[in-house]
């Protein structure tokens, strides 16, 4: 398994220009802001949209955990806390959110919770 700092350019290229979908965002965004920082490299400005935000806001799970909200949306979750499963999770969240939101008439990713911030 490569170092970070062997695959730092290709993750600056991958999320160039992207929207974020994490689950609590701000852990994900604040490890790859030290991450770049260490190594003293310029990161981009990406929009951030995360899940755990917006289950808190516009839901009431009991629990607003990733393993949760899979539960409550019959999601199978398999090797939760494992990177890429993650992902695929939250992927799966965020698409129930956007089909749930474009049923009550959002239209634009503007009139979601999001905010842009520097990793």
């Amino acid at each position: 398994m490569p170092c970070f700092r062997d695959i730092a350019r290709n993750v600056i290229n991958f999320i160039e220009d992207s929207i974020i979908v994490a689950h609590n965002a701000s852990f994900d965004m604040s490890f790859l802001s030290t991450q770049f920082v260490d190594l003293g490299i310029s990161i981009p400005e990406n929009l951030v949209i995360d899940t755990l935000a917006i289950a808190k806001r516009y839901y009431h799970f009991p629990s607003n955990s990733l393993e949760n909200l899979a539960r409550c949306f019959g999601i199978r979750a398999l090797n939760l806390h494992r990177s890429m499963a993650d992902a695929e999770v939250t992927k799966k969240i965020f698409d129930i959110f956007v089909d749930d939101f474009s049923k009550k008439g959002v239209e634009t990713i503007e009139q979601l919770f999001i905010k842009r911030e520097k990793l």
